[in-house]
């Protein structure tokens, strides 16, 4: 922190600083298991955000509503955390990563749908 000071000594960044300080000593005192549940519910809402806009796509048979850049990274990122699930067996991380890769894979089918490749 000290070092972060000395180079950035701005007020709002001194003042960032400490709320992120303030927010880590807070986390220790938060059950893992909540905290789990949070990164679950929020993975599972962010993953589900992205359908929205399967309406649109199909439509106007348009596939410039996805991002295909996120798809892919998000179908890569649920691979690996789906593989690390197993491994440790991790029933809310392996539902979390399942459900992110039948979402990204449901875009990238509507993608290459769009584009005349399905």
């Amino acid at each position: 922190m000290a070092v972060y000071l000395m180079v950035y000594s701005r007020t709002d960044q001194i003042v960032l600083c400490l709320m992120l300080l303030t927010f880590s000593d807070l986390a220790f005192f938060i059950p893992a298991a909540t905290c789990g549940l949070f990164a679950v519910t929020l993975s599972l809402l962010g993953n589900a955000s992205t359908l929205l806009q399967l309406e649109k796509v199909i439509e106007q048979k348009d596939a410039r509503f996805i991002n295909i850049h996120l798809v892919c990274a998000s179908l890569l990122n649920s691979l690996i955390w789906l593989t690390y699930s197993c491994l440790i067996m991790d029933l809310p991380c392996f539902l979390s990563s399942s459900f992110g890769l039948v979402v990204m894979s449901t875009n990238l089918v509507f993608w290459l749908w769009a584009h005349g490749y399905v």
